[in-house]
């Protein structure tokens, strides 16, 4: 046996915690249904070679950076260990805006679970804490079966509006990372799509409670899901002075444009321009000049914009 271009990892295998990457490896076996001794069977095999890295293996899954309602120090961070192997954590960095902090000498990461890095774990005295809000207030992490996984101090002030946090290795190289510019309800933390790095997609929880520490976290609603559009009526009669009424949602970062074109493709008015939420608003027959319409077919079109892009055309009529 030889190999065919060295593999300048295989000296390194041990100590440096390398599985084989790229080399050649030729075999050559005499096949029993020869015995002429005039032909060999060439066997050759490619061998992957694949660094292992821990680091590789924790990223951040959920962000908790909008408290729940008027309570401050309840930020926290989520941290995943997709291995089959606990992480010590206390060979990272973790930035938080202009905060860059060694993690408690103790933190950790069970093997295919969570750890949660808190503001404020814990308080004694009452005061708003992790412990206290999402455990049983005993003023102890860990002493209830609902506080089934770790939760260590981290410093971080995140920012509701937009922020990034980072985990790094202690030489500078960056894990993983997750970075918002879209606010979340009060309470309401933003997940992580998948859990394989690098950094995917995120979404905005969707769990009754609003978050999901320490397990798995809720199912992606798509945007087709969670928004409505409802019509009080298609026809109205100008003659009677009714009004078409349209009650509207869309998700958390998205909004809806809806106008009002006649037959030939034209805007006659527009109703709303990129409002988000719900509501509602109604439609009197009217241009955006305020003359009343001919009667016939028109059409409402509505587009909701956000992560995802989708149009409605539904058509209204006027009677005379």
């Amino acid at each position: 046996m030889f190999c065919r271009g060295e593999n300048r990892y295989l000296k390194s295998f041990f100590s440096e915690s390398y599985l084989p990457l790229a080399g050649f490896v030729q075999f050559r076996k005499r096949p029993a249904l020869f015995d002429n001794g005039e032909h060999s069977l060439k066997i050759i095999c490619l061998i992957l070679l694949l660094p292992v890295s821990l680091f590789a293996q924790a990223v951040i899954s959920e962000v908790l950076y909008n408290e729940p309602g008027s309570q401050t120090l309840l930020e926290w961070v989520e941290i995943y260990n997709s291995t089959d192997s606990t992480i010590d954590l206390t060979h990272f960095l973790f930035i938080s805006e202009d905060d860059t902090a060694h993690l408690s000498p103790d933190a950790y990461v069970p093997a295919n679970s969570y750890a949660i890095l808190a503001r404020h774990l814990s308080a004694l005295d009452g005061s708003a804490s992790f412990e206290g809000y999402w455990g049983d207030s005993s003023g102890y992490w860990g002493d209830h079966h609902n506080e089934n996984y770790p939760a260590f101090n981290a410093r971080m002030n995140l920012t509701n509006a937009s922020g990034a946090i980072y985990l790094l290795r202690e030489n500078g190289d960056i894990v993983d990372q997750c970075v918002w510019s879209t606010a979340a309800g009060d309470g309401q933390s933003l997940e992580r799509d998948g859990v394989d790095p690098p950094s995917g997609s995120w979404h905005l929880s969707t769990d009754p409670d609003g978050s999901t520490p320490g397990r798995v976290n809720s199912p992606k609603e798509t945007q087709s899901d969670i928004e409505t559009l409802t019509l009080s009526t298609r026809l109205i009669s100008q003659s009677k002075g009714e009004a078409l009424d349209i009650d509207y949602s869309v998700p958390a970062g998205s909004s809806i444009t809806l106008g009002i074109f006649d037959d030939s493709g034209r805007k006659q008015i527009a109703l709303i321009d990129k409002l988000s939420g719900k509501g509602q608003v109604s439609w009197d027959g009217r241009s955006s000049d305020g003359k009343e319409l001919s009667p016939g077919v028109y059409l409402l079109l509505s587009t909701i914009s956000g992560s995802e892009t989708s149009s409605k055309c539904i058509p209204v009529v006027i009677a005379p």
